[in-house]
């Protein structure tokens, strides 16, 4: 990778008779150091990514231990004040984590890798229930039933 290459006042020089010329980087050595340093980037966020999931089951596992040890409604507060992290984030890992050691025979490692940690809560929960109408009449449970596990086989 180019060092500096987007400075457009480069401090090297070539020593020409009786003169200095500073020597600009060009558009194509500033484009070569864009395409070199996106690629960078997106390695590192793939890397990320893959990183993540054996992080996230780590803080949920964490959290439903504590949560067992607390009085009721008690949880929410402590998490605040003790953790010092969103309480919604908190859910959200405890959620992945319950769905992913339900459905870890159904959903390998490699299929969550690639996703993001919302991509991941999606494809591990269940949807939520669609909100009814009113006077529409109640979805059967078996019905129900059927949706939610064709939701987890995608």
């Amino acid at each position: 990778m180019l060092q500096n290459a987007c400075s457009p006042l480069d401090s090297s020089t070539q020593e020409v008779p009786s003169k200095q010329v500073a020597l600009v980087p060009s558009l194509s050595d500033f484009a070569k150091t864009i395409r070199d340093e996106n690629a960078a980037i997106h390695a590192a966020v793939a890397a990320a990514v893959r990183d993540v999931l054996p992080h996230v089951l780590s803080l949920g596992r964490a959290a439903r231990a504590a949560k067992r040890q607390l009085r009721k409604r008690q949880f929410g507060n402590w998490v605040r004040r003790e953790c010092k992290v969103s309480w919604r984030h908190v859910q959200r890992c405890m959620a992945v984590t319950e769905a992913y050691e339900i459905n870890a025979t159904r959903v390998s490692h490699d299929e969550l890798s690639h996703l993001s940690f919302r991509g991941r809560a999606s494809l591990l929960t269940p949807p939520k229930p669609r909100q009814r109408k009113p006077g529409e009449p109640r979805q059967p449970a078996s019905s129900r039933m059927t949706n939610c596990a064709a939701s987890l086989s995608r």
